[in-house]
């Protein structure tokens, strides 16, 4: 596994992990007042100081959860393999635009009966004035890139500007909403508890993997047989995969919500397996060998270092190693190269490998004319 793959895939599923704790939760961060109302306004930008999205939440009574939102083709994509069900109204405008992630029977019940309710949600989205709309914990919110505010005004004097330009929208959803009349049983959070157990397993995965690149770029450089490592990290990640795969199947099936803990378990729960599976495996392999070490002399072919000027990568090209499935260069670090590429000949410390990969522990200076490759001394 070259480590900058590992790098990109650490960051990308650590993108997905952050998606993935911020989905469902109220984005407002500052509280403001207005017209009575306690009201929290996000503000975020661009390094230009371009508004690139603004949120805005208000209180709202009763326990509602659901999140609208405008249907992208990854939800359509989702819906026609049966990866994930969405409640239909039968309005054909809204069923096609609105994606309802919710599971609430009463929320569903209103939806297909109140068309001001399906009229006044489309139009938003449709407009981007919200193009995420939701409930969570008695707070309703907005997510909006529809209002051009000016860019050179603070976010301390924008922010009571947006939770004055939302307020009518709140007040005329809120009239909307109260008609659910859900009883307690019917306005629970309906979300199902193995949800939960997945975002714990998507972030054990994602930890465990970046802990597992710290390891693998910690020893990788030493392990120059690379055999059976990888046969074994593969067998791990498929085993992890498919467990997850198949509990999403069985505990979770098809919801408005499945696609979305799929893409968790594909973008970050997987390449996290991967990671740490790289790590664990690298350090079971020569931390758990037990057999005695060999001294065993090799040559130095030639020794060169990457072009970047701040972090370059050393190498070395050995001519015989005592394992013939062997890397021919191999990785140094900065105390090691300056050591071998003065030298024609090193003693290598090695061992055979827990696993039969064999690694070595270090390099040692050695006289050039009993250099007898691949011989042990």
């Amino acid at each position: 596994m070259p480590s900058i793959v590992g790098i990109l895939l650490i960051f990308v599923a650590g993108w997905r992990v952050v998606t993935m704790l911020q989905r469902g939760r109220d984005p407002g961060d500052h509280g403001v007042a207005c017209a009575g109302e306690a009201v929290k306004v996000g503000i975020h930008r661009y390094k230009s100081r371009t508004i690139r999205w603004i949120s805005a939440s208000f209180e709202i009574p009763g326990n509602l959860r659901f999140t609208f939102s405008r249907e992208s083709g990854i939800d359509r994509l989702a819906k026609n393999f049966g990866i994930a069900r969405e409640h239909q109204t039968r309005d054909l405008p809204f069923d096609g635009r609105v994606y309802i992630e919710c599971e609430d029977p009463a929320l569903h019940r209103a939806l297909d009966r109140q068309r001001e309710l399906r009229d006044r949600l489309s139009n938003l989205v449709a407009s981007q004035k919200a193009y995420e709309i939701g409930t969570a914990n008695g707070r309703l919110w907005f997510k909006s890139q529809g209002f051009g505010y000016d860019t050179t005004v603070s976010d301390q004097s924008l922010r009571p500007v947006i939770a004055e330009d939302f307020l009518p929208i709140v007040r005329e959803l809120r009239t909307e909403l109260a008609k659910v009349g859900a009883a307690p049983e019917e306005g629970r959070d309906v979300t199902p508890p193995s949800r939960r157990w997945f975002t714990a397993a998507v972030v054990t995965c994602f930890v465990a993997g970046a802990l597992g690149l710290l390891v693998y770029r910690s020893h990788i450089d030493h392990q120059v047989v690379r055999v059976a490592i990888p046969q074994f990290v593969v067998g791990i990640t498929v085993a992890v995969g498919g467990a997850l795969l198949a509990a999403l199947a069985m505990l979770l099936g098809a919801t408005a919500f499945t696609h979305r803990v799929f893409l968790d378990v594909m973008l970050a729960a997987i390449p996290g397996a991967w990671l740490a599976a790289s790590g664990g495996v690298v350090l079971v392999n020569q931390l758990a060998d037990t057999g005695a070490a060999r001294h065993v002399a090799i040559s130095v072919e030639k020794t060169y270092s990457s072009n970047s000027r701040k972090s370059p990568i050393f190498y070395m090209a050995v001519g015989r190693w005592p394992d013939p499935r062997a890397e021919h260069e191999v990785q140094l670090n900065r105390q090691e190269y300056g050591v071998v590429a003065t030298h024609s000949c090193l003693d290598a410390l090695w061992h055979a490998g827990r696993l039969g990969d064999g690694w070595v522990e270090n390099y040692q200076p050695t006289n050039p004319s009993a250099c007898n490759e691949g011989v042990e001394k």
